[in-house]
């Protein structure tokens, strides 16, 4: 999640602090994860629920972006990118090579 503005704010709860299933398509598919485009996506959405229902998440931290605080904030992003590795699974997206400079 990104601020528009320099000075944040950077600790985000609730509804405030999930992206857009569009967002996090073109984020993952502009970065190293171009490759999920067409992939077997299934195991890796079992994986990450499983993680996600094993242990009470109540944090997201990334690299880059806005920290995620609270378990409602942390359920909702996983709800989106669960929605997001569905929908570029083989079963409905061919996998193909993508040219780096191409913006999707």
């Amino acid at each position: 999640m990104w601020s528009d503005k320099a000075e944040g704010p950077w600790l985000i709860g609730g509804d405030d602090g999930v992206t857009s299933n569009a967002f996090v398509r073109a984020f993952l598919l502009n970065t190293g994860f171009w490759w999920l485009e067409g992939a077997r996506c299934d195991p890796l959405r079992k994986n990450v629920r499983q993680v996600f229902e094993t242990y009470d998440i109540e944090m997201i931290c990334p690299g880059y972006g806005a920290i995620l605080k609270g378990r409602e904030a942390v359920k909702k992003q996983f709800d989106v990118l669960d929605a997001v590795l569905s929908d570029l699974d083989r079963s409905k997206v061919p996998g193909r090579y993508i040219p780096h400079d191409l913006v999707r």
